[in-house]
C-alpha cells in the first residue's frame, strides 16, 4: 500500500496479520518492502505486523524503515481501539 501526505510525501506500507500463526517476518519481506519503496518513489516505508521480526530482518531493515510489531500493536493500537469504542458508546 502507498499513501501520500502533502507535507511528508509518499510512504510504502506493508501489513501482515500473523497473530496466531507463530510466523515471523523474514528478511525477504523486508527487502520486498524496500524494493516497493524505491519503485514507487516513496520517501518513507513502514512494516506493520501482528507478529515479530526475525533478528536478521530487523538488522536488514534500512535506516528510516519503521518496524512495528505485536508489542507496538498491543501498546498503541489496542488502547486506541478501546478509547474509540468508549467514545462511540457515549455518543
Amino acid at each position: 500500500m502507498i499513501y501520500y501526505l502533502p507535507h511528508d510525501g509518499k510512504t510504502a506500507i506493508q501489513i501482515k496479520h500473523y497473530i496466531r500463526s507463530q510466523k515471523e517476518i523474514s528478511v525477504s519481506l523486508i527487502r520486498e518492502l524496500d524494493g516497493s519503496k524505491r519503485n514507487y518513489g516513496c520517501v518513507f516505508s513502514e512494516f506493520i505486523t501482528t507478529s515479530t521480526f526475525t533478528n536478521p530482518a530487523s538488522a536488514q531493515a534500512p535506516r528510516g524503515m519503521n518496524l512495528r510489531d505485536i508489542y507496538w500493536f498491543n501498546r498503541e493500537v489496542i488502547p486506541w481501539m478501546k478509547k474509540e469504542t468508549a467514545k462511540r458508546k457515549l455518543a
